[in-house]
């Protein structure tokens, strides 16, 4: 091989290995929404820059306060004669950010119909960079539909006892975002979701979306789901069914009509719906059968009493803290 033939080569490979190095760094570019001209910051996430102003980031977050306050040392690299600030999170939880800190209320109100993705950038940064306000402002609007109360968790339903959809994410999202972000005391109401919409099947295997794509849980939050939907259905009192201790105050017979109410509960327990509104109507549709007064009133405390029993230790059949210790937990 000639002297010419190997330069060549090498030649190539040079910009072969240059080519290669150009095509893996990604093209850092401004952020088209959150750039302003008289900002004296730019913060980069991944490949997006985004120029903003030193004192709003003092002021909304502690970290980036104390980091601030420490002077850059000379020959650091500035775009437009702005120091440039690198971070790790996504563009996108930034931009989500941003664009609240910055137009607050206009884009972002507690009682509005809300983007789950939003939300969780609200959190993840909000508790990484100290943002209290942020974190708190959206763990408060996750709790209207994962309530700690089963008041709360009533209010969910309408009228007629069924469920209404105040949103359109599935149950498993917010498992998911519950564990990226470390909230444990929203768990109880989220795993509830899961069991009274999904079979343990799709607990395992992933469970369908609206839009055709397939919702997965972690394996944590799987076997939290098995082991408290077993748990569960071993703890759903029966005793309702029972004839009252003092017969003689049932005036009819209604032997027949308890049978009724055993069929019912057999058709529910799969889904555990006797914790919800939902699911005590289908009981108390049983009333229109030949139940007198006083046992439909029995029947009524005892279906009402279970419940909140079971509302009351449901942290503990998914191995979570009780309610109280779950509540004290800010994050």
């Amino acid at each position: 091989m000639s002297l010419e033939t190997s330069c060549c080569q090498a030649h190539k490979r040079k910009r072969t290995e240059e080519s290669q190095s150009m095509a893996s760094t990604p093209v850092i570019r401004r952020s088209e929404r959150i750039w302003f001209d008289d900002g004296n910051i730019v913060l980069q996430a991944e490949a997006t820059q985004f120029r903003i102003h030193k004192s709003l980031m003092s002021r909304q977050s502690s970290v980036f306060r104390d980091m601030l306050d420490v002077p850059q040392p000379e020959g650091e690299a500035t775009v437009d004669g702005c120091e440039v600030v690198c971070v790790t999170d996504t563009a996108e939880d930034w931009t989500n950010v941003f664009i609240i800190l910055y137009d607050g209320v206009k884009v972002y109100r507690p009682s509005s119909p809300f983007s789950l993705p939003v939300l969780q950038s609200m959190l993840r940064l909000g508790k990484k960079y100290g943002i209290d306000h942020l974190w708190d402002s959206a763990k408060e609007r996750l709790a209207v539909e994962l309530p700690t109360t089963l008041e709360c968790w009533d209010k969910a339903y309408d009228d007629k006892d069924k469920k209404a959809k105040t949103h359109v994410y599935h149950a498993f999202d917010f498992v998911n975002v519950l564990f990226d972000v470390g909230i444990k005391s929203l768990l109880p109401a989220a795993y509830l979701a899961c069991i009274e919409s999904h079979s343990l099947h799709e607990v395992f295997r992933g469970a369908e979306r609206d839009d055709g794509s397939i919702a997965h849980l972690p394996f944590e939050a799987q076997a939290a789901l098995a082991i408290g939907r077993n748990k569960l259905c071993c703890e759903v009192p029966v005793d309702w069914l029972k004839e009252p201790d003092d017969a003689r105050l049932c005036p009819g017979d209604c032997y027949d009509a308890r049978f009724q109410l055993l069929r019912v509960l057999v058709r529910v327990w799969p889904r555990l719906e006797v914790i919800s509104p939902q699911g005590c109507s289908v009981f108390y549709e049983t009333f229109k059968s030949p139940l007198c007064i006083f046992c439909k009133e029995i029947v009524r405390k005892k279906i009402e009493a279970s419940r909140r029993k079971l509302w009351n230790e449901l942290p503990g059949y998914f191995d979570l803290p009780s309610w109280e210790e779950l509540r004290k937990d800010r994050y």
